[in-house]
């Protein structure tokens, strides 16, 4: 199985973007891992059925800019990975997670 590379860039709000983009992706396939790299970039892990890549690649498109892909056409069910960086550019590369005080 031979695993699939996408790069986006978006230029929405992140928390927006991934909410919107795990919404399409939900409609095609499944997030199955997602890695934040400070606020700059996540990589989503997605697993899909071959035959519904494309759909998938369109729709992200309409979110955000996407490095050129060779359609696939293809009517196989067999499942893929693919491994989508997307790169936030209102990025500052100091994500900060605020905990509040909880007491006890």
């Amino acid at each position: 199985m031979k695993n699939i590379y996408w790069k986006g860039y978006t230029s929405l709000e992140r928390h927006f973007a991934l909410e919107a983009i795990q919404s399409v992706v939900s409609r095609f396939g499944c997030i199955i891992n997602a890695v934040m790299f400070s606020d700059v970039a996540v990589t989503l892990v997605i697993e899909i059925e071959a035959n519904r890549i494309d759909q998938l690649y369109q729709e992200l498109q309409q979110l955000m800019a996407m490095d050129a892909f060779q359609k696939m056409d293809t009517i196989a069910t067999k499942e893929k990975v693919i491994y989508c960086t997307i790169t936030f550019s209102k990025a500052t590369g100091n994500l900060k997670n605020e905990v509040s005080n909880v007491p006890g």
